[in-house]
């Protein structure tokens, strides 16, 4: 829910033993906390569900795509030059085919996971 101002009610108690209290209204704007952002002409709009700005969730989103691109394809390159080269075929290489797609199934499953978590529940 996006909103743009927020009005809430503080009650604070002064003495435990009196209970003398007082209730303060207090006004927040996002335009207020933002200031530097919206005079610089900078995105501050913020979706229902995510929780950065949009110019923060395009460079999020372009630097996991980047990280996974290059760890499928360089994965991808281990496996293949293992698979294809018959001097290649020990023990020891195949550990490292092994490794290596267990990291292209990070790339795939984790890394899109973690962006989705750090774009609904990052701060």
């Amino acid at each position: 829910m996006a909103v743009n101002e927020m009005t809430g009610r503080l009650i604070e108690q002064i003495d435990m033993d009196t209970n003398i209290s007082y209730e303060t209204d207090y006004k927040v704007t996002t335009t207020d906390m933002y200031e530097n952002w919206t005079s610089s002409g900078m995105d501050t709009e913020y979706y229902d569900l995510l929780r950065h700005p949009m110019y923060m969730v395009i460079i999020y989103s372009v630097a996991y795509t980047i990280i996974m691109i290059v760890a499928i394809v360089g994965n991808l390159m281990v496996v293949a030059v293992v698979v294809r080269t018959k001097s290649m075929h020990t023990v020891i290489n195949y550990f490292i085919v092994n490794l290596a797609i267990a990291d292209i199934m990070v790339a795939l499953i984790c890394l899109p996971m973690t962006l989705f978590s750090n774009l609904y529940h990052g701060k």
